[in-house]
């Protein structure tokens, strides 16, 4: 008599209920509208600024810097979390060595390269400036490059501010090689004032590089998720 009470107090309490639970296993899959990644066909041009003859900016003071080592340092360091990502990387140089602008923007085009990204680092007379500005070509008839362009530029911005909590100086308009002959969406970063003493000890620690390289592949990938 128990037993039959039992079954039909259980029977009570599943149709208060809805029915039998199910396990975690047995849960309803709730699928999303999710952004696909990337695809792997997409090839980024990492373009270290500077190089062999041609040092870039200097800083005599300590700590003691040299603009073609750190837009290198950078580079790479992009380059590796681009690959992670899923993306395909080529690179206008892999070391120390003179690489013309034209020559970079030739080996960007024949590579067929869906944007290109110049890196730098900035000097200035004044050394209380410091922060992150990113560049790109205005021409007098917007078109769907300069669009494309400046769009990319505030990605850029917005992710390289946010890894490394530097001062945003801006999306401006610049009439450099690299970013006005290549056909391609192109920009370029300076990402830092190696001239600002508080910048600058920042900028000699390969950490904050890595976070630069890190806002840089970010800002990277969110404009692919963006198109």
């Amino acid at each position: 008599m128990n037993y039959i009470i039992h079954c039909i107090l259980a029977i009570i309490v599943c149709t208060s209920c809805g029915g039998p639970r199910r396990s975690n296993q047995e849960q309803p899959v709730v699928r999303t509208a999710v952004k696909q990644s990337p695809p792997r066909s997409k090839i980024i041009v990492i373009d270290a600024g500077h190089g062999g003859e041609d040092p870039g900016a200097r800083r005599k003071e300590p700590p003691r810097l040299i603009e073609k080592n750190l837009t290198l340092y950078t580079a790479n360091c992009a380059a590796v979390r681009l690959k992670s990502l899923g993306y395909r990387v080529i690179m206008t140089r892999t070391g120390d060595y003179t690489v013309p602008l034209f020559d970079r923007v030739r080996f960007a085009d024949r590579g067929h390269g869906d944007i290109f990204v110049s890196i730098h680092y900035n000097s200035c007379p004044k050394s209380q400036v410091q922060g992150i500005e990113v560049y790109f070509f205005k021409n007098r008839l917007s078109d769907k490059r300069q669009i494309a362009s400046e769009l990319l530029g505030k990605c850029l911005l917005d992710n390289v501010v946010r890894a490394t909590k530097s001062p945003a100086r801006g999306v401006r308009h610049g009439n450099f090689c690299v970013i006005r002959e290549t056909k391609m969406p192109a920009v370029l970063v300076e990402c830092g004032y190696i001239t600002s003493p508080q910048e600058a000890v920042r900028l000699s620690k390969k950490r904050y590089l890595q976070r630069v390289a890190l806002g840089i592949a970010s800002g990277i990938d969110s404009y692919f998720r963006s198109i």
